[in-house]
């Protein structure tokens, strides 16, 4: 039944794409965003995994946030709202965009229901065995690479590019242990509530919040939450189901500490310049609590924009979430060809669009926009479809495989985020992430195998 209310909305979202006015038109927009809603009412209703907190539900909430809020709520009475008043975009795209968006979503969660859950009496929640020893490993390496991250200068560099002082791009040693010690974060919080023995938990976890305040008191936000998300999540799962009451609390809370966050970081970063202005970008209204996220609803229409006047980009601005999973290779290739580096870094264009090369200062991107730019309207049917898949089929994987439930619980830390990011997001730590995993369990296995052997051959010597 949910299959087939997918489909027609995916073909009702083709039909907006098709009858997308050439001007803003605030009804049109009205009604796409209407009907994004009751789609999202309907799969929550009729879905059959039990409780709200997941991957979708964060998506849902970001994704509308960051394509949806603007043209119905802030075009009309604030068009200049926040980034939109200093760097304007073309008002005639906004209809299309947002119907390009529902496009791209209904596509989304077609691939989301094209897959059919396991029945979960079959199966057992911990299928797939992590054991505590290699906890206790992940947990070392994590620390360890922290310690190096520190040590060799990444918080004072991280603090630096939130104080205006650094540059967010520049490469240096602390960069490599950076991504060592965030994947192994990912990881330790994927895994720490999985273990029913709160003692042991305690360490991790006391670690983790650690970490997240160090990190905060830097001015970044990223990473923390998505460590929190994926605790959340893990939770839910394994501990206690929240409710959807608690979980609108849980949304509400943390976007308001998040905005206030931005706030003061911004003043900190461009105390001399356009960002500082912030009389435009009150709390009156709970849509100014996403304000991080509205903003991005502009570079959607940037990047619309420029695919329509100018071309599309066929693949070659994701050259870097291919080259960076290898490290250093990206930078090569980049050095070494005559074409800006922007053009072939994905997420970049818009900040080169109005700030030209060499900006230590990003204005970020869009998933729908990316796709558009990246292959047209067949990029964002196929490539928002492979999300929806990707994402149900390593859900319905994760209770036996662990490299899927890895892969599942990475995009739950980027369930936020993952809407303003380029479409293949920090594909190092996805890398990283599984190789790490493959090692410890690897060993793990290695373990238990000459513990096997070693029972077998204590009850041979027994039995003689």
């Amino acid at each position: 039944m949910l299959l087939l209310f997918n489909i027609i909305f995916c073909l009702s979202a083709v039909l907006f794409t098709i009858m997308a006015p050439d001007k803003y038109s605030y009804n049109f927009c009205l009604f796409v965003v209407i009907i994004f809603l009751f789609q999202n009412l309907i799969y929550f209703l009729l879905k059959k995994e039990k409780g709200i907190i997941s991957f979708e539900f964060f998506f849902f909430i970001s994704f509308a946030a960051t394509n949806f809020i603007y043209p119905i709520v802030y075009y009309p009475t604030n068009p200049n709202y926040s980034f939109f008043g200093y760097y304007p975009i073309n008002d005639d795209v906004i209809s299309k965009s947002t119907a390009l968006a529902y496009l791209a979503y209904s596509f989304y969660m077609l691939g989301i229901t094209t897959i059919k859950k396991r029945n979960e009496s079959l199966i057992s929640a911990n299928n797939f065995i992590f054991t505590e020893k290699s906890q206790k490993r992940l947990f070392l390496l994590f620390l360890l690479f922290f310690v190096s991250y520190a040590a060799t200068g990444g918080i004072a560099a991280l603090r630096d590019v939130y104080s205006g002082d650094g540059n967010i791009k520049e490469i240096e040693l602390y960069s490599y242990f950076k991504i060592l010690f965030i994947a192994c974060a990912y990881l330790s919080a994927m895994f720490v509530l999985r273990h029913k023995n709160q003692l042991r938990l305690s360490v991790p976890l006391i670690f983790l919040g650690l970490v997240c305040l160090i990190l905060l008191s830097t001015g970044t936000r990223g990473s923390v939450i998505s460590i929190i998300l994926i605790l959340i999540v893990a939770y839910n799962q394994y501990i206690k189901k929240i409710s959807l009451i608690k979980a609108s609390v849980l949304v509400f809370f943390g976007a308001f500490i998040l905005t206030m966050i931005t706030f003061l970081r911004t003043q900190n970063i461009f105390e001399q310049s356009w960002v500082n202005n912030t009389d435009n970008v009150e709390i009156e209204s709970v849509f100014d609590l996403f304000f991080d996220l509205v903003i991005n609803n502009r570079n959607l229409y940037a990047l619309v924009d420029f695919s329509d006047t100018f071309s599309h980009t066929y693949f070659v601005s994701m050259l870097s979430d291919f080259l960076s999973i290898i490290p250093g290779l990206f930078g090569y290739v980049a050095n070494n060809i005559n074409v800006p580096i922007e053009l072939i870094t994905s997420g970049e264009l818009p900040t080169y669009l109005e700030l030209g090369t060499g900006s230590t200062f990003g204005l970020g991107t869009n998933l729908v926009g990316e796709a558009y730019l990246t292959f047209s309207y067949p990029g964002v049917i196929v490539f928002f479809f492979l999300i929806g898949f990707i994402i149900k089929y390593t859900r319905t994987k994760a209770d036996s495989n662990i490299y899927a439930y890895v892969i599942y619980y990475l995009f739950v830390g980027y369930s936020v985020s993952y809407p303003r990011l380029p479409i293949i997001f920090n594909s190092r730590f996805i890398v990283w992430s599984l190789f790490i995993v493959w090692g410890l369990y690897k060993f793990q296995q290695i373990e238990m195998n000459k513990k096997t052997k070693y029972d077998l051959n204590v009850s041979k010597d027994s039995e003689q």
